[in-house]
C-alpha cells in the first residue's frame, strides 16, 4: 500500500521510508507499482543520517529565575523534528523550535547549556558547545513589595521574618487568638501547649472542632490532630495563605501583613492537607478532593481528582508550562498540568513511605525529590511526574545506626538532605544535583523542617515546642548552621515548615 500526495503540479509517491518522483500532472490516477518501469522502481530507504550540530547557542539572563535559549537550526538530509535541551548535564525538555525558556532556576546561580536535534527517525546530532550563565540578582517583582519567609505550625501558629530569617515577628496562634476552631463558644483565649514528645509531660488541655460541630476535648492536647494542625503555606500575589486543620474542622486563612489573618474558606469535614500556587492559579486539597482558584477567594472544585488528600506536595516548572504533584497514601502519585485534570501514575515500590510525616517534595532544576528516612533513599521524577526513580541516599551499617532527614530541600541549583550518624554524633549534609547521586559533606546540625529565603539562606527548627524549640540559619547552602538567638523569636507551638515569597511592605516589613 502507497500514499499519494499532489504538491503544485508534481506528483509523489510515497512508500515507507521512500518518496519517489513518478511525473508533473494534476491526474490523480496513479499507475500500479507493477506499472513502473525498472528506473521508477521504489526502493525502501533507510535514514541514518543524524543532522548536523546546532550551532551559536546563546543564554541571555532575562530574571533572577529565567534564562532564554536560542541557536541556529541544525540541516538534515530529511528534516530536523526536535531539539533536546540539557541543563548541567541533565536532559530538561524537548522542543521543536530553536529557542527555549528555562524558568524557575535560582538567582545568582551559573547553568550550563547544550542542546542536540533530532530528526523524524530519532537520529540525533552531536551536542552543541556548552555555554554557561549566571541569572539575576534576586529583585522584588514590583515597587513596594517585600521578601519574607513564614513559619507555619501547630494550634493555627505563624511567624514571620523580614529580614532574611534573622528576627521574627507577628507571632500569632488559634489558641491565643480565641478562634472558633479551638475555643468553644463563650470561653476566653487561652494558650494551650501541645504534647510535645509523646510523653504528655507538661501539654494542657485543648479543644478541637469536630466533624459534627461538636468540641472535642483533649485532656492532653495533641496538636498534631486537630483544628490547628498546620498543613500548608504559600506567598503568592502579595499573601500569605495558609490551611489547617487535620482530624478536626479546618480553614483556610489569608493575611497581606503577615500579622491579621481572615478565614478565607472553611472546611467542616476533616481538614486540609496542603496548599500550592502555579500556573497562575492557586490548588487546595482536603482530606479527599482538590480545589482551584485564581484569586484566592473563590474555589471551584477539580472535576477528576482521584483522592484521597495528598500528604506531599509541589508545583515545579517543568518544560515550557509545569508540574503539580501529589504523594498520597497506597504509594500513589497524582499528576496535573493545569491543576485540575488528573492522572495518577504508581511510582516505584516504597518510594513515597517514610514522607508521610514530613509531607514536602522538593523541586528544582527541573526535577522533583522526596526522601525517606524508612529507607535512606530518594525517589525522583525528572519528566514532570510520569516515572520515578528511587536511588540511595545512606544504606546498610549507615541506615541502621543513622536517620535520614524527613525533610528534603532545594536551594541554590542543589538538593538537600540531612542524616545524623548514632554512633559518632556526626551530622552530614547530603547534596545532589540530580536527586540521584548524592555527595556527603559534614555539617553541624541535623536539619528538621526548613525552608530557603528568597535571598538563598537557609531556615530550620530542630523540631522542638516551647522552651526547647531553636532555630537555625545557615549561609553555606547547609554545611554551617548558626543558631538565632531565642531573644529574637518566640519560641511556642512546634514549626511544620517554611515558605518565601513578596508582601506588601508595611511599617515592621520595609
Amino acid at each position: 500500500m502507497f500514499n499519494h500526495k499532489h504538491v503544485g503540479s508534481y506528483i509523489f509517491l510515497i512508500f515507507g521510508f521512500a518518496i519517489i518522483f513518478v511525473g508533473q500532472g494534476c491526474s490523480n490516477d496513479f499507475r500500479s507499482l507493477s506499472s513502473l518501469s525498472e528506473s521508477e522502481e521504489i526502493k525502501q530507504i533507510s535514514d541514518t543520517e543524524p543532522p548536523s550540530m546546532p550551532t551559536g547557542l546563546t543564554a541571555t539572563a532575562i530574571s533572577s529565575s529565567q534564562i532564554n535559549l536560542s541557536w541556529m537550526p541544525s540541516t538534515d538530509n530529511v528534516g530536523v523534528v526536535s531539539y533536546s535541551v540539557y541543563r548541567n548535564g541533565l536532559k530538561i525538555t524537548t522542543v521543536t523550535g530553536n529557542s527555549y525558556s528555562d524558568n524557575g532556576l535560582v538567582a545568582s546561580t551559573s547553568y550550563i547549556y547544550a542542546v542536540a536535534g533530532h530528526d523524524a527517525q530519532e537520529n540525533t546530532s552531536p551536542l552543541s558547545q556548552q555555554v554557561s550563565k549566571t541569572t539575576l540578582d534576586v529583585l522584588p517583582p514590583n515597587i513596594g513589595m517585600v521578601p519574607v519567609i513564614v513559619a507555619q505550625g501547630f494550634m493555627g501558629r505563624t511567624t514571620i521574618s523580614c529580614d532574611d530569617g534573622v528576627t521574627w515577628i507577628n507571632n500569632r496562634s488559634f489558641d491565643l487568638e480565641g478562634s472558633y476552631l479551638v475555643t468553644p463558644p463563650g470561653q476566653a483565649p487561652k494558650a494551650v501547649r501541645c504534647d510535645a514528645d509523646g510523653t504528655g509531660k507538661g501539654a494542657t488541655a485543648c479543644y478541637t472542632l469536630a466533624q459534627n460541630g461538636s468540641y472535642t476535648l483533649s485532656p492532653v492536647c495533641d496538636c498534631g490532630h486537630s483544628s490547628g494542625f498546620g498543613k500548608g503555606v504559600v506567598v503568592a500575589n502579595g499573601t500569605i495563605y495558609a490551611n489547617f486543620g487535620w482530624g478536626g474542622q479546618g480553614a483556610l486563612i489569608g493575611s497581606t501583613d503577615g500579622k491579621v489573618f481572615k478565614e478565607v474558606r472553611h472546611e467542616s469535614y476533616a481538614g486540609y492537607s496542603n496548599i500550592l500556587y502555579g500556573l497562575g492559579k492557586f490548588v487546595l486539597y482536603d482530606v479527599y478532593d482538590n480545589f482551584t482558584s485564581i484569586d484566592g477567594i473563590n474555589w471551584v472544585p477539580a472535576p477528576n481528582y482521584p483522592g484521597p488528600g495528598a500528604r506531599a506536595v509541589a508545583f515545579y516548572d517543568y518544560g515550557n508550562g509545569g508540574r503539580f504533584v501529589a504523594a498520597v497514601d497506597g504509594n500513589v502519585m497524582h499528576v496535573s498540568s493545569d491543576g485540575i485534570n488528573w492522572h495518577s501514575v504508581v511510582p516505584p515500590a516504597n518510594c513515597t513511605q517514610g514522607i508521610g510525616q514530613a509531607q514536602k517534595i522538593a523541586v528544582g532544576n527541573g526535577i522533583a525529590v522526596m526522601t525517606s528516612w524508612q529507607f535512606g533513599t530518594s525517589c525522583s521524577s525528572s519528566d514532570g511526574g510520569e516515572t520515578w526513580k528511587i536511588s540511595p541516599i545512606v544504606s546498610g551499617d549507615l541506615l541502621a545506626h543513622g536517620m535520614l532527614g524527613q525533610t528534603p530541600g532545594f536551594a541554590n541549583g542543589k538538593f538537600l538532605a540531612s542524616y545524623f550518624d548514632f554512633n559518632t554524633g556526626q551530622s552530614y549534609r547530603y547534596s545532589s544535583v540530580d536527586g540521584i547521586k548524592w555527595v556527603a559533606d559534614k555539617s553541624n546540625a541535623f536539619f528538621g523542617p526548613n525552608g530557603v529565603s528568597m535571598k538563598g539562606s537557609l531556615i530550620m527548627t530542630n523540631g522542638g515546642m516551647y522552651e526547647n524549640q531553636f532555630l537555625y540559619r545557615s549561609t553555606d547552602n547547609g554545611i554551617t548552621w548558626k543558631q538565632i538567638p531565642t531573644s529574637n523569636y518566640i519560641q511556642g507551638h512546634g514549626f511544620t515548615r517554611f515558605e518565601s515569597g513578596y508582601i506588601p511592605a508595611n511599617t515592621l516589613c520595609k
